[in-house]
């Protein structure tokens, strides 16, 4: 679907075993008089299981810096590769009661976040074992999905999509050439998007704080480029598998770090997934990463 309010952002805050906080969140006009958000959450349903759906109303919180609504679902199914329990989000734009537009997005609970040096889910460590796309001869999130791997590729809407329904979590990489935040909100459109690589060009400053609050944000190292995380990187994508890089990294950066080996040609999926585990042997002596990837 086509949104009619391409500046929606739809995201959740507090998120726990009894409830999960859903937002819906617009740029407030200048003339806000009689302008207010509604909608509803509805879910969850899942393409693996049988799920009993509920809805709950999204109420608009009043006054602030934007337009903002919340709904709070009771008892919450989260987001998993065994459960990728997905909700549907109707937000309608209202002046004084009447419809002036309508936009339906799909959101995924996803427990995932980063603390000091690794990721965490559901309060406990979280390793990304992740394979690219042009690491592998298979071309489907399905692929993905019967190797527990995560799918690392180019934003693509169809892939990503079906990453969502199968529960594959989804990476994707940004194009420094395009618009990083519009690039951010069309992520936040799949609940298997679970990170954001974000090459920075020497010099640049971007500003993404607040732009899609559910999506991890990993920094690339660049080659031949001092690297210095920005206030807004939740994680460091380190594209080598060089002891002595990581090991600097990992000494100067209380971040997690994702360690890349790049293959010297695609291996099938269970080769290519089995790759990552020779990886984090290969570097068990200089210690234990957040992630490795092929």
């Amino acid at each position: 679907m086509v949104s009619e309010l391409p500046l929606l952002d739809v995201f959740f805050g507090e998120l726990t075993v009894h409830r999960a906080s859903v937002y819906a969140r617009l740029p407030r006009p200048i003339n806000d008089e009689g302008v207010k958000i509604a909608g509803e959450v509805r879910g969850p349903r899942c393409r693996l299981a049988q799920t009993l759906p509920v809805s709950v109303s999204l109420v608009d919180l009043g006054q602030g810096p934007t337009l903002l609504a919340r709904a709070v679902v009771p008892d919450p199914n989260f987001w998993s590769p065994d459960n990728p329990a997905i909700y549907d989000v109707t937000v309608n734009l209202l002046h004084h009661g009447k419809t002036l537009a309508t936009s339906r997005r799909s959101i995924g609970f996803r427990p995932l976040g980063a603390r000091k040096q690794q990721f965490r889910s559901e309060a406990k460590n979280w390793v990304l074992r992740g394979v690219g796309a042009g690491s592998t001869t298979a071309t489907m999130p399905a692929e993905w999905q019967s190797t527990a791997s995560a799918y690392i590729a180019d934003y693509h809407v169809d892939r990503f999509v079906e990453a969502s329904e199968l529960g594959v979590p989804a990476i994707a990489d940004l194009n420094p050439q395009q618009d990083i935040p519009l690039q951010l909100r069309q992520l936040a459109l799949h609940p298997a998007a679970a990170m954001a690589i974000v090459r920075v060009p020497p010099g640049t400053n971007f500003k993404l704080t607040g732009i899609a609050p559910n999506l991890l944000l990993a920094q690339a190292v660049l080659p031949r480029v001092p690297f210095a995380p920005q206030a807004w990187a939740h994680a460091i994508w380190a594209e080598s598998a060089d002891p002595a890089v990581l090991s600097n990294l990992q000494a100067n950066f209380k971040l997690p770090i994702v360690a890349i080996r790049k293959l010297a040609a695609p291996l099938a999926i269970g080769d290519a997934r089995a790759a990552c585990d020779d990886l984090q042997r290969d570097l068990a002596s200089v210690g234990q990463f957040a992630g490795y990837v092929v």
